[in-house]
């Protein structure tokens, strides 16, 4: 089967659908965090206020919903990033519950738990999953923790710190085409790259608002070609990167209109080079 055309992502900015509205309802959204693109090409959404996962299909239409697992309801970020694996299993991370959760693909069953000692506060936030390891990244303690796919924990990549292969809020990442890890720290506005053993590999990016610089970067999305998306929680915009580092475009605004964003999160790129956005603020997702 040929694959489809290399997307001109310099032509994105006026959304193609927008969906969600606040509230409790099913087909509704309260601060959406992460989200992705699951094996079947649903949305699955990280509804942080009401801590379940929520899909919708491409076209916007309500299709599902899951409860994280707990006993613990004194939370204030809830779920706050979900991926899959290569069975199409949900891993989700339960920030303020110091968890990561895989449930399983269609029933949203608790498949197993990731923790770690409660010393540490381990604070999950974004994850990604390759055939060998869960990578989550732990915003409290500036590092990304590698788990087996079996739940168990292996050891970290990065340490606090300003400099080469250092964090202080790692919050996004993706793997890239090439295995490589891309990271967005929140804090220090830039995307680091390592390999998959954790190497340090290069930088992306400074704090600004102009091409190839971040303010707060969130989300973190890349493409079968290498092209990186990147929501920007403070420039209210999403920044495309080509696979050298280099700003292709960006787009978007703060505001409510629709292409406008107010305080953009999670972000995924579908097969065919849509782009999904996870507009917190606005309790909505918009696909451009």
């Amino acid at each position: 089967m040929a694959k489809s055309p290399i997307t001109d992502y310099s032509k994105k900015g006026k959304p193609t659908l927008v969906f969600g509205r606040r509230g409790f309802s099913e087909d509704s959204l309260h601060h959406p965090l992460g989200l992705t693109i699951t094996k079947d090409k649903n949305i699955a959404i990280a509804n942080s206020k009401t801590n379940e996962i929520k899909v919708f299909s491409l076209t916007g239409k309500f299709a599902s919903s899951f409860k994280l697992h707990s006993v613990n309801l004194m939370v204030d970020v809830g779920v706050s990033a979900v991926t899959t694996n290569q069975h199409g299993n949900l891993v989700a991370s339960y920030t303020d519950n110091h968890e990561v959760q895989m449930l399983m693909a269609g029933s949203g069953k608790l498949k197993q738990t990731m923790k770690m000692d409660m010393q540490n506060n381990f604070k999950p936030w974004g994850v990604a999953c390759d055939d060998k390891n869960i990578y989550v990244c732990d915003r409290q303690n500036s590092c990304l923790r590698v788990f087996t796919v079996d739940g168990k924990y292996q050891r970290d990549i990065g340490r606090k710190g300003t400099g080469d292969g250092e964090f202080m809020e790692p919050v996004g990442i993706a793997i890239m085409p090439n295995g490589k890890l891309a990271v967005t720290d929140f804090e220090n506005h830039n995307i680091q790259i390592f390999s998959d053993q954790g190497v340090f590999c290069c930088t992306y990016g400074t704090e600004g608002d102009g091409p190839g610089q971040f303010n707060q970067p969130m989300g973190i999305a890349v493409d079968r070609t290498g092209f990186i998306a990147v929501t920007e929680w403070k420039n209210n915009r999403v920044q495309v990167l080509d696979a050298m580092g280099n700003s292709v475009t960006t787009f978007g605004q703060q505001g409510s209109a629709e292409g406008d964003f107010f305080s953009p999160s999670g972000i995924a790129i579908t097969p065919n080079g849509q782009i999904v956005v996870a507009d917190f603020n606005n309790n909505r997702i918009q696909v451009f």
